[in-house]
């Protein structure tokens, strides 16, 4: 994410406040479907794979109740990874249901490419509120 409180909301129990954060620098980023744009800004020709999985694989159409939804909320997210990867994205980059801040989710990634920035740390989510 490109925030610590961002970042520490994706990973706490909503009465967490403290997590340890390390900060790394991306040396490049191509291949990345960016799922995070606005729908004003028009779509992406790059989501043409996804909205074909979507579409015509029936993730978008799977009906189930609410409890089995609830227990299955990771399947479209999962299903959305595996299609950006069956097309060779190296990752996505979303908005987060946790905060405003977007996220990168990065697939395989070499080890060059990202580089530590500093020492990990402690951070408290109640300063940042």
């Amino acid at each position: 994410t490109d925030s610590e409180a961002g970042a520490a909301r994706e990973v706490l129990a909503r009465n967490e406040k403290i997590v340890w954060l390390q900060k790394f620098q991306l040396a490049r980023c191509k291949g990345m479907l960016d799922l995070s744009r606005m729908l004003a800004e028009g779509a992406s020709p790059l989501a043409a794979p996804l909205i074909y999985g979507l579409c015509y694989r029936g993730e978008i159409n799977t009906s189930a109740d609410h409890a089995a939804r609830n227990q299955t909320a990771g399947l479209v997210p999962r299903f959305l990874a595996d299609c950006a990867r069956m097309h060779s994205f190296n990752g996505l980059r979303t908005k987060s249901l946790q905060h405003h801040a977007n996220n990168l989710i990065l697939f395989n990634w070499p080890a060059d490419v990202l580089e530590p920035k500093g020492e990990p740390y402690w951070f408290d989510l109640r300063k940042a509120e």
